[in-house]
Protein backbone atom coordinates (compact mmCIF):
# COMPACT_ATOMS: atom_id res chain seq x y z
CA UNK A 1 0.00 0.00 0.00
CA UNK A 2 1.69 3.22 -1.00
CA UNK A 3 0.49 6.81 -0.53
CA UNK A 4 1.44 9.28 -3.36
CA UNK A 5 0.58 12.86 -2.26
CA UNK A 6 2.10 15.60 -4.49
CA UNK A 7 3.21 18.56 -3.31
CA UNK A 8 1.49 17.38 0.50
CA UNK A 9 3.20 15.78 3.51
CA UNK A 10 1.24 13.13 5.07
CA UNK A 11 1.85 10.64 8.47
CA UNK A 12 0.18 7.09 8.26
CA UNK A 13 -0.03 4.33 10.89
CA UNK A 14 0.38 0.62 10.87
CA UNK A 15 -3.42 0.45 9.35
CA UNK A 16 -3.08 2.88 6.36
CA UNK A 17 -4.99 5.58 8.37
CA UNK A 18 -3.67 9.10 7.87
CA UNK A 19 -2.76 10.43 11.24
CA UNK A 20 -1.23 14.10 10.21
CA UNK A 21 -1.63 15.85 6.95
CA UNK A 22 -0.61 19.31 5.71
CA UNK A 23 -0.90 20.77 2.05
CA UNK A 24 1.47 23.12 0.61
CA UNK A 25 -0.03 25.66 2.39
CA UNK A 26 0.55 23.51 6.27
CA UNK A 27 -3.17 23.75 6.62
CA UNK A 28 -4.22 20.24 7.92
CA UNK A 29 -6.68 18.39 6.01
CA UNK A 30 -9.08 15.21 7.23
CA UNK A 31 -9.33 13.18 4.56
CA UNK A 32 -8.66 9.31 5.85
CA UNK A 33 -8.11 10.30 8.81
CA UNK A 34 -8.75 7.59 11.52
CA UNK A 35 -12.62 7.84 12.83
CA UNK A 36 -12.88 8.04 16.73
CA UNK A 37 -13.31 5.63 19.52
CA UNK A 38 -16.28 4.86 19.80
CA UNK A 39 -17.54 5.82 23.65
CA UNK A 40 -18.41 3.04 25.76
CA UNK A 41 -20.59 3.46 28.77
CA UNK A 42 -19.21 2.22 32.18
CA UNK A 43 -22.01 0.40 34.34
CA UNK A 44 -22.07 3.80 36.41
CA UNK A 45 -23.29 5.05 33.31
CA UNK A 46 -25.81 2.80 32.22
CA UNK A 47 -27.42 2.65 35.81
CA UNK A 48 -27.34 6.79 35.60
CA UNK A 49 -25.36 7.63 38.48
CA UNK A 50 -23.45 10.36 38.32
CA UNK A 51 -21.05 9.74 40.73
CA UNK A 52 -17.47 8.83 40.30
CA UNK A 53 -17.12 6.49 43.32
CA UNK A 54 -15.34 3.39 42.98
CA UNK A 55 -17.83 0.88 41.83
CA UNK A 56 -16.99 -2.57 43.58
CA UNK A 57 -14.39 -3.30 45.98
CA UNK A 58 -12.07 -6.02 45.99
CA UNK A 59 -13.68 -8.47 48.04
CA UNK A 60 -16.62 -8.06 45.81
CA UNK A 61 -15.19 -8.63 42.69
CA UNK A 62 -13.46 -11.79 44.50
CA UNK A 63 -17.00 -12.50 45.22
CA UNK A 64 -18.23 -12.28 41.98
CA UNK A 65 -15.62 -14.29 40.50
CA UNK A 66 -16.06 -16.77 42.96
CA UNK A 67 -20.23 -17.13 42.36
CA UNK A 68 -19.25 -17.23 38.39
CA UNK A 69 -16.83 -20.48 39.38
CA UNK A 70 -19.94 -22.10 41.31
CA UNK A 71 -22.31 -21.06 38.75
CA UNK A 72 -20.14 -22.74 35.82
CA UNK A 73 -20.83 -26.18 36.17
CA UNK A 74 -19.32 -27.63 32.88
CA UNK A 75 -16.09 -25.80 33.71
CA UNK A 76 -16.02 -23.85 30.47
CA UNK A 77 -15.17 -20.54 31.62
CA UNK A 78 -18.67 -19.31 30.59
CA UNK A 79 -22.44 -19.37 31.42
CA UNK A 80 -24.74 -20.71 29.77
CA UNK A 81 -29.10 -20.77 29.71
CA UNK A 82 -29.35 -23.89 31.70
CA UNK A 83 -27.14 -23.00 34.20
CA UNK A 84 -28.14 -19.34 35.09
CA UNK A 85 -31.48 -20.87 34.97
CA UNK A 86 -30.09 -23.54 38.37
CA UNK A 87 -28.61 -20.64 39.59
CA UNK A 88 -31.30 -18.52 39.78
CA UNK A 89 -34.07 -21.50 40.97
CA UNK A 90 -30.97 -22.03 43.69
CA UNK A 91 -31.34 -18.57 45.41
CA UNK A 92 -35.18 -19.12 45.05
CA UNK A 93 -36.16 -17.06 42.21
CA UNK A 94 -39.29 -18.74 40.44
CA UNK A 95 -37.23 -18.46 36.66
CA UNK A 96 -37.56 -20.12 33.45
CA UNK A 97 -35.04 -21.40 30.78
CA UNK A 98 -36.45 -18.98 28.22
CA UNK A 99 -35.84 -15.75 31.48
CA UNK A 100 -32.40 -17.40 31.89
CA UNK A 101 -32.01 -17.27 28.06
CA UNK A 102 -33.08 -13.20 28.05
CA UNK A 103 -30.77 -12.17 30.44
CA UNK A 104 -28.00 -14.03 28.61
CA UNK A 105 -28.95 -12.09 25.28
CA UNK A 106 -29.18 -8.74 27.19
CA UNK A 107 -25.42 -9.01 28.43
CA UNK A 108 -23.52 -11.13 26.43
CA UNK A 109 -21.65 -8.69 24.42
CA UNK A 110 -19.85 -10.88 22.17
CA UNK A 111 -22.74 -12.81 20.51
CA UNK A 112 -21.83 -16.73 21.80
CA UNK A 113 -24.95 -16.68 23.74
CA UNK A 114 -23.21 -17.43 27.23
CA UNK A 115 -21.70 -14.79 29.71
CA UNK A 116 -18.21 -15.18 30.20
CA UNK A 117 -16.85 -13.92 33.72
CA UNK A 118 -16.08 -10.13 32.50
CA UNK A 119 -19.56 -9.86 31.14
CA UNK A 120 -20.83 -12.11 34.28
CA UNK A 121 -18.91 -8.94 35.92
CA UNK A 122 -20.55 -6.44 34.32
CA UNK A 123 -23.68 -7.92 35.21
CA UNK A 124 -23.20 -8.28 38.64
CA UNK A 125 -21.82 -4.60 38.77
CA UNK A 126 -25.28 -3.16 37.18
CA UNK A 127 -27.28 -5.28 39.43
CA UNK A 128 -25.26 -4.18 43.40
CA UNK A 129 -25.40 -0.30 41.67
CA UNK A 130 -29.28 -0.68 41.50
CA UNK A 131 -29.42 -2.29 44.63
CA UNK A 132 -26.95 0.42 46.34
CA UNK A 133 -29.24 3.09 44.66
CA UNK A 134 -32.21 1.45 45.65
CA UNK A 135 -30.70 1.55 49.70
CA UNK A 136 -29.60 4.81 49.47
CA UNK A 137 -33.34 5.89 48.08
CA UNK A 138 -34.60 4.39 50.94
CA UNK A 139 -32.24 5.78 52.89
CA UNK A 140 -33.10 9.21 52.60
CA UNK A 141 -36.70 8.73 52.40
CA UNK A 142 -36.95 7.84 55.99
CA UNK A 143 -34.43 10.71 57.16
CA UNK A 144 -37.07 13.34 55.69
Amino acid sequence: MGLHLVGNQATVDADGFVVAAASQDQSPTTSNLRPPAPQVQTPLELVGLKSKRKLISRQEKNAIAAAFRSVDKDGSNSIDPSELEACLRGLGMETTLQEATEIIAKNDTDGNQRLDLREFTFLAEKLLLKQREKEEGQKVATCQ
